[in-house]
């Protein structure tokens, strides 16, 4: 079930169209900020300042405007800032899940807990699976299932 609805009955589109997947690997294009935050969705400034008041944006905004250009790969961009622009383009897609996949991997604690404090806050009403290795976002989690070192051990 989703959200009270038998997923039997949810068309495999609009399932599609409702999942966000995330990974440590954010694609950057050459362009200013605001191109790849929107990704040349339409996205109004009430959104973006949205972001901003989570803290999200700030520190990505700090020292560039949303017209700075982006380099190739983003080059001028850390790895905090690139998955602070990934995490941000999901909530801009309004889906209703999310597939986070070791977003927090190569960034310091303290982004990582800026990171999971801003998607539990924004999506508190949406699905998120978090896949991740370290254990410092268990508090942001109402479930969790640890693999352990044997997968059989999870499927008996």
């Amino acid at each position: 079930y989703i959200n009270g609805t038998d997923i039997k009955n949810i068309e495999n589109k609009s399932l599609r169209d409702n999942l966000v997947y995330m990974s440590q690997e954010v694609p950057i294009i050459t362009g200013t900020l605001r191109d790849n935050l929107t990704l040349g969705n339409t996205v109004i400034e009430e959104e973006i300042n949205n972001l901003k008041e989570l803290s999200l944006l700030n520190s990505i905004l700090s020292n560039k405007s949303m017209d700075t250009i982006i380099e190739e790969n983003g080059t001028n961009l850390s790895g905090g800032e690139k998955q602070k622009i990934a995490l941000a383009r999901s909530i801009f897609s309004k889906a209703d899940m999310f597939i986070l996949d070791e977003i927090t991997s190569n960034i310091d604690k303290i982004t990582a807990d800026e990171i999971y404090k801003s998607i539990t806050t924004i999506n508190k009403d949406k699905i998120m699976f978090i896949i991740s290795h370290d254990k410092m976002h268990l508090p942001y989690c109402n479930k969790s299932i640890d693999l352990g070192v044997n997968l059989q051990e999870v499927l008996q």
